[in-house]
């Protein structure tokens, strides 16, 4: 349950080779070797039969390009899978076409009947079954990184472990007949060597396109707690909050943007709305404050280049120019007065 060999260029299962935008059909007569196959190229997961007609049918055909892959199989006979630890992490986007398609997640039984479609993350589900003696289906793969970027894009904050999409695509509302439809676009696009796969370009936009459209529309624990102003704010307090942590390191906007989840674009554009500062901008003033600190304590034994250098600050002549434009005096007249106040006369270099 993942997609084709999305590292590696060219796959092989039983005898066929897939190349990552194409697909291929495989079909058998035993429960065994459906599962043998299957989970040679979607890596390993747990199956068992539940109940089989007199000979298990399959018929079954892969389709991938890049984030995506398409699984779209016949059975005659009910089974059940489940996913392991190893299993890569993907948005299942599941069509049941005739018989069901069920998922059990947090020991509640999600029912995909024929037209039915289930949004379900597989490494969170307990387990999916088939019913029916003639069981048909469609699942479309994304990636669940894919999913992960545009949620932290869209709300610029980390993502939970648990986005908690509805499990369950409402059809009789607009929203769900939209994402549905693109859904079954995707789909048609991409089964039986479909024109999708021999464009990536344009699978990948109406791919970005639908992960926008659930994230975006649908109810999940990240829109649920926080509108854009809220999304803002959490951005610059969790990247002032990382700059004061770390403000004697050398630290940059790019290393604070990394380590809260974010762009460096957007961190700057969040700042220059909050606070009408760049980061840099601000992160050089917090050290400004800081060495100003260091100058004012009369019992700090620390020259004027120390105090720059142990807080970042490495050529001294422009530092000298900053802080007397941030302060209105010197470094040297700064140390100076909080020497004098101890009746203590100081080099230039402000050393006592």
């Amino acid at each position: 349950m993942a997609s084709i060999k999305d590292a590696i260029s060219v796959s092989s299962w039983g005898g066929h080779i897939l190349t990552l935008g194409q697909s291929v059909r495989l079909r058998g007569k035993t429960f065994e070797a459906a599962i043998e196959q299957i989970s040679r190229e979607f890596g390993t997961f747990d199956a068992k039969i539940s109940k089989a007609n007199a000979q298990f049918h399959w018929s079954t055909e892969l389709s991938s390009c890049g984030p995506v892959s398409l699984v779209s199989g016949y059975y005659t006979g009910e089974w059940e899978l489940r996913s392991l630890d190893s299993t890569p992490e993907m948005l299942s986007l599941i069509r049941a076409r005739h018989g069901c398609l069920h998922a059990s997640l947090g020991g509640e039984t999600i029912e995909g009947a024929a037209g039915a479609m289930l949004l379900i993350n597989n490494n969170e589900a307990d387990k999916f079954f088939l019913r029916g003696d003639h069981n048909l289906s469609d699942v479309l793969f994304v990636d669940w990184k894919t999913v992960v970027q545009a949620v932290t894009a869209a709300y610029e904050r980390p993502v939970p472990k648990s986005l908690g999409l509805p499990p369950k695509l409402d059809l009789s509302n607009p929203t769900g007949q939209v994402i549905a439809n693109t859904v079954d676009l995707i789909i048609s696009g991409m089964r039986n060597n479909g024109p999708l796969l021999h464009s990536p370009l344009a699978l990948s936009h109406l791919t970005d396109g639908l992960v926008d459209l659930v994230i975006k529309t649908l109810p999940h624990h990240i829109s649920s707690t926080s509108g854009p102003g809220e999304a803002a704010h959490w951005q610059v307090q969790a990247a002032i909050d990382f700059m004061h942590a770390n403000i004697d390191q050398p630290i940059t906007s790019q290393v604070i943007a990394h380590a809260i989840g974010v762009s460096s674009r957007s961190l700057d554009k969040r700042f220059q709305a909050s606070l009408g500062l760049t980061p840099a901008s601000y992160l050089r003033r917090i050290r400004l404050e800081a060495v100003r600190r260091d100058l004012l304590d009369r019992d700090s034994s620390l020259t004027i280049k120390e105090a720059c250098l142990k807080w970042g600050f490495f050529h001294l002549g422009r530092f000298a120019g900053v802080y007397q434009k941030a302060f209105g005096e010197s470094p040297s007249d700064t140390r100076r007065r909080a020497l004098l106040d101890r009746g203590i006369f100081f080099s230039d270099d402000g050393r006592a």
